[in-house]
């Protein structure tokens, strides 16, 4: 079995209307505006990106807060550079846009399950969204935290 770590503390780290799966998942599902409707086996989080403004930055922000998660079964704006570059690092993006089948979408899952490569080495990235701005900002860790107040 693939190398494991801990998610971020109260992982996922932004609410939305999503399905919580097994954290150790290297699966996030996401859709474009759509509800899924049905429990997709094997996936960490699934659920819609409802708007444009916020939608995707809240995927982000959940996968980077997970470190487990490796693939993106599905263009983000208002996301630090650090964030998006940690995005790119972090999964391999597997698009099934204008895929609505359930049958497919879970083989894929069960696909990408099969050929999870661990946990990225990486420490969890936290963001917050920054309610006046709109966009989602970088929380320090504690050793970032540390050495700023040092």
């Amino acid at each position: 079995m693939a190398d494991k770590k801990s998610p971020a503390d109260g992982w996922p780290v932004i609410s939305g209307d999503y399905i919580v799966g097994d954290p150790e998942s290297p699966v996030a599902v996401t859709t474009l505006a759509s509800h899924i409707e049905a429990d997709l086996n094997g996936a960490a989080i699934a659920g819609p990106c409802k708007t444009e403004n916020l939608g995707i930055e809240k995927v982000v922000a959940n996968i980077i807060s997970n470190p487990n998660i490796r693939f993106l079964i599905l263009f983000v704006e208002n996301v630090p550079l650090e964030g998006i570059e940690r995005f790119q690092q972090q999964l391999e993006i597997v698009d099934l846009i204008d895929t609505e089948d359930i049958g497919t979408i879970q083989a894929k899952i069960n696909e990408c399950v099969e050929k999870d490569p661990g946990a990225l080495e990486s420490e969890p990235i936290v963001m917050e969204i920054d309610e006046e701005n709109k966009k989602l900002v970088i929380v320090p860790n504690k050793k970032e935290k540390e050495e700023i107040e040092a």
